[in-house]
C-alpha cells in the first residue's frame, strides 16, 4: 500500500545541467523547495531526484560563477521531464584570490568551446579542423579528415558518439566529417594513457556527446560557398525529441567554376544525422543515425600522360542507447549499434609503349555489437565497469589504388581479402583520492580481437597532483586491430607503451600554460618477410608540446602552440625502421579571436609545420617489361607547410532569428603547399599535387 501510494504521488526528477555559452556539463548544485538537503551533479553534468513529493512546486539551480536558475514543477503532478538546464555564467571579482572550480578531469583531456570551433577559420563547421590546431595533431592534407596523433598513423584513432565507436567517421578526402556541429553537445579528444573505457586505438580518442536539446522547437541553417547545413529540432511531446540534420558540400562546383580541376583534390560529400530521444520510467532511450555519401576526383597530366583517381564510398550507422540513473550514485547505460561502409576506388597511370595500367579497388567494413556500462560516484570514489561485444567484417578486392598518390604504383599487387570474426572486451576504471590532493585513477581492459586468437590485458594509470600547479603523469599498453589487407601466418593485434607527464600551471586568472612530454613504443606491427607479413616490426614516437591558452574574456580568446615530436617504425613495405608518415618535428599553430561591443567579430589562425615525409626519387631501372623506380634508403620532406587563414563576422537579428554573416578566407597568402608527386610512365618527369588554394567565400548562419 505504502509503495502504490509513493508511486502515484511522488515523481522522479532527471536532468543535465550545462554552460549555456561553452556547452560544458556543470557540477552544479540542485535543490526542492521542499528538502533540506542539495543534490550535486556528476562529472557529465546530470542529476537523478527521487521521491519528489506532489507539493514540490520548484527547482532550483546553482553553481558558482553563474546566474541561479528556477523551474516551476507545478505543470508536471505525477511525471516531470527530462530537464536540460543552460546557466548563464557571471562574472566573479575577488581580491587577491583566485576561485577555480573543482576539475575532475586530468589535464591531458583537449577542450575547444563551440563558441571558438564556430569562429576558427576553415573549420566553423567541423571538430576535426578544430582538432588540428591543437598541439601534436596534424593532418596529411588540407582536404584530408584522418589525423596523425603524437607521430601515429592515420588508422589509430578512434571516434565516439553517445558511447558509439563510428566506424568511419570522415570522408576520404573530403574537407569536413560526417557530423554537424549543431548535434553536439560536447567532446573530449584525449590522447596518451586514456581510460580503460575506451579501446581499439594507440594514439587519441574522440568522444563526442550528442547536444541536449531544450523542450522547445529550435533550429539552425547556414549556407556559404563552400557547404549549406540545417537542423531542426522538434519536441513531439515532454517525452519524445525529435532531431534531424543534413548537409552538402559545394567545394566541387566552387572549383570548377573557378576553373581549377587539375593537381587539385575535388571533393563532393552529403550527409544526413538523426536523433531521437524518448525519456520513460524506465530511463533515457536515445537513436542516432548517420548516412553519407562522398565522391572525390584527383586528375593531372605529365607531358601528354593522364593520371586519374577517383573516389565514391557510402556509409551507415545507426544505434540505440539506453541511460539509467539508479540513484545520485549509480549510473548505467547500455545499446546496441550497425554500422557499415563501402568505397570504390578507381585509378590509372601511364604504363609503357602508350599504355594505360588500371586498378580498381574495392573496400567493405562493417561492424556491429552491444555494450552495457555502469559507473558508481560518490565523493571520494568513482568507479565504472563494462564490456561488450559483436562482429567485425573486412571485405578487400584488388590492388591499393591509392597508392598512386605516394609514388609506390604497386598497382600489379592484388589483395583478396574476406573476413568475419568475433570481438569482445571488457574494463574497469577506479578513481579515488589517494591523499587530498592526490588522485589516481586506475584502469584494466581485457579484449579479444577478430582473427587474433589470445586475448590482450592493457593496465592503464594516471596520477594527478591537483595543486599549485597541476601536475600529471600516465602510462598506459593499449591495443589495436590490426589492418587485414595484408597476408599472414599468424594475426596480432600491435600495441603501444604509452609514458607521459606534463604540467598545467594558470599563470594568470586568464592565462593557463600547459607542457607535456611523451614517449610511445610500439610493438607487433606489420613488417614485410617477402611473401607473408609477419608482426614483429616495432618502432617509436617521442615528442614535447608546450601550449599557452587564453580563456574567453570579453569575447577575446586564444592559443599557441608548439610541438616536437620524433617517429619511427617498420611497416608492411620495408623491414627497417624508418621515418614513419606521421613524423612531423615541428609545428607550431596559433588561433586569436576577438568580438566587439558592436557585434563585429575576427578570428585569424596560422599554422605552419615541417613539410610530411616521403620517399625521394633517386633513378629508375628496367625491370621485365616496365620501369621501376628506385627511391632513396631514408625519407626526405616536402617544402614547409604554412597556412593563414582569417574569419570575419557580423552578428545579427533579423525576423526574430540571430545569427552571423562572415567572411572566411582560407590560405589567405596563396601558399602552395605540396601533397605529395606524380610521375609520368618513365619517372622522367615529376608533378606536384597542391592542396587548399586561396579561396575566399562568404556566409550566413543563422538559429531560432
Amino acid at each position: 500500500m505504502h509503495i502504490l501510494v509513493f508511486t502515484l504521488f511522488c515523481s522522479t526528477v532527471t536532468g543535465i545541467v550545462y554552460d549555456r555559452d561553452t556547452q560544458i556539463p556543470l557540477q552544479a548544485h540542485v535543490s526542492i523547495n521542499d528538502r533540506e538537503y542539495v543534490h550535486v551533479c556528476d562529472s557529465a553534468g546530470t542529476f537523478t531526484i527521487t521521491g519528489v513529493s506532489e507539493g514540490s512546486n520548484s527547482l532550483i539551480i546553482s553553481h558558482v560563477g553563474y546566474k541561479s536558475d528556477t523551474i516551476n514543477l507545478a505543470p508536471y503532478p505525477y511525471r516531470v521531464p527530462h530537464l536540460t538546464v543552460g546557466l548563464q555564467a557571471l562574472p566573479i571579482t575577488l581580491d587577491s584570490i583566485h576561485v577555480q572550480a573543482e576539475k575532475l578531469s586530468m589535464p591531458d583531456r583537449r577542450k575547444v568551446t563551440f563558441d571558438e570551433l564556430r569562429t576558427i577559420p576553415g573549420a566553423e563547421k567541423d571538430v576535426f579542423k578544430a582538432l588540428q590546431t591543437l598541439p601534436g595533431v596534424n593532418s596529411p592534407c588540407d582536404f584530408l579528415g584522418l589525423l596523425y596523433v603524437r607521430g601515429g598513423e592515420l588508422n589509430e584513432n578512434a571516434v565516439y558518439y553517445d558511447g558509439t565507436e563510428i566506424l568511419h567517421p570522415y570522408h576520404f578526402l573530403g574537407i569536413s566529417t560526417i557530423f554537424n556541429t549543431d548535434m553536439i553537445g560536447s567532446f573530449d579528444f584525449l590522447a596518451g594513457a586514456f581510460p580503460a573505457r575506451y579501446g581499439g586505438a594507440v594514439s587519441s580518442v574522440l568522444a563526442i556527446q550528442s547536444k541536449p536539446h531544450p523542450l522547445t522547437i529550435s533550429g539552425a541553417l547556414s549556407i556559404d560557398l563552400i557547404e549549406a547545413d540545417w537542423m531542426y529540432h522538434c519536441p513531439v511531446n515532454k517525452i519524445v525529441t525529435f532531431t534531424f540534420s543534413s548537409r552538402r558540400n559545394y567545394l566541387d562546383v566552387l572549383l570548377e567554376n573557378l576553373g581549377i580541376v587539375e593537381d587539385v583534390i575535388i571533393p563532393y560529400y552529403i550527409d544526413h544525422q538523426g536523433n531521437i530521444s524518448i525519456q520513460t520510467p524506465l530511463g533515457r532511450f536515445i537513436f542516432d543515425g548517420f548516412k553519407n555519401q562522398e565522391k572525390t576526383n584527383i586528375t593531372a597530366n605529365i607531358a601528354g600522360e593522364r593520371i586519374n583517381l577517383e573516389i565514391d564510398g557510402s556509409g551507415q550507422t545507426i544505434n540505440g542507447v539506453w541511460e539509467h540513473a539508479e540513484t545520485n550514485t549509480i549510473k548505467t547505460w547500455g545499446g546496441y549499434f550497425h554500422s557499415e561502409f563501402t568505397q570504390h576506388l578507381f585509378g590509372e597511370i601511364p604504363g609503357v609503349s602508350q599504355t594505360i595500367n588500371h586498378a580498381e579497388e574495392d573496400i567493405y567494413t562493417k561492424k556491429y555489437g552491444a555494450f552495457y556500462h555502469a559507473q558508481y560516484t560518490n565523493g571520494l570514489v568513482k568507479m565504472e565497469t563494462g564490456g561488450g561485444t559483436g562482429t567485425y567484417v573486412y571485405r578487400h578486392d584488388g590492388p591499393k589504388a591509392v597508392d598512386i598518390l605516394y609514388g609506390i604504383n604497386s598497382l600489379e599487387t592484388v589483395y583478396d581479402i574476406d573476413t568475419s570474426d568475433i570481438y569482445a572486451y571488457f574494463y574497469a576504471d577506479q578513481r579515488f583520492s589517494i591523499l587530498s590532493p592526490f588522485v589516481c585513477e586506475l584502469g584494466q581492459r581485457l579484449e579479444w580481437f577478430p582473427l587474433v586468437k589470445q586475448p590482450v590485458f592493457s593496465p592503464r594509470i594516471r596520477l594527478l597532483f591537483d595543486g599549485t600547479p597541476r601536475i600529471f603523469m600516465g602510462y598506459g599498453l593499449q591495443y589495436q586491430t590490426p589492418p587485414f589487407e595484408y597476408v599472414t601466418i599468424e594475426t596480432k593485434a600491435y600495441y603501444s607503451k604509452t609514458i607521459c607527464c606534463g604540467i598545467e600551471h594558470t599563470i594568470h586568472p586568464l592565462f593557463t600554460g600547459y607542457i607535456e612530454l611523451y614517449r610511445k613504443q610500439y610493438r607487433h606491427l606489420m613488417r614485410d618477410g617477402g611473401y607473408y607479413t609477419s608482426f614483429d616490426g616495432s618502432g617509436y614516437a617521442n615528442g614535447i608540446e608546450v601550449s599557452l591558452r587564453k580563456h574567453n574574456d570579453h569575447g577575446s580568446f586564444g592559443w599557441v602552440s608548439y610541438s616536437f615530436s620524433a617517429s619511427k617504425r617498420t611497416s608492411p613495405y620495408d623491414a627497417e625502421i624508418r621515418t614513419s608518415n606521421a613524423h612531423r618535428p615541428h609545428i607550431l599553430n596559433f588561433v586569436y579571436g576577438k568580438e566587439f561591443a558592436n557585434g563585429y567579430l575576427i578570428t585569424l589562425k596560422c599554422q605552419f609545420a615541417t613539410g610530411a615525409a616521403y620517399y625521394d626519387l633517386v633513378g629508375v631501372e628496367w625491370l621485365m617489361d616496365r620501369w621501376a623506380p628506385i627511391y632513396a634508403p631514408e625519407k626526405s620532406y616536402l617544402p614547409q607547410y604554412q597556412r593563414i587563414d582569417v574569419h570575419f563576422g557580423k552578428n545579427i537579428h533579423v525576423f526574430g532569428f540571430t545569427g552571423e554573416v562572415y567572411l572566411t578566407i582560407l590560405n589567405i597568402t596563396n601558399h602552395k603547399n605540396i601533397q605529395g608527386y606524380l610521375y609520368n610512365s618513365n619517372y622522367s618527369m615529376q608533378k606536384a599535387i597542391f592542396m587548399m588554394p586561396r579561396i575566399p567565400f562568404i556566409g550566413i548562419r543563422l538559429t531560432f
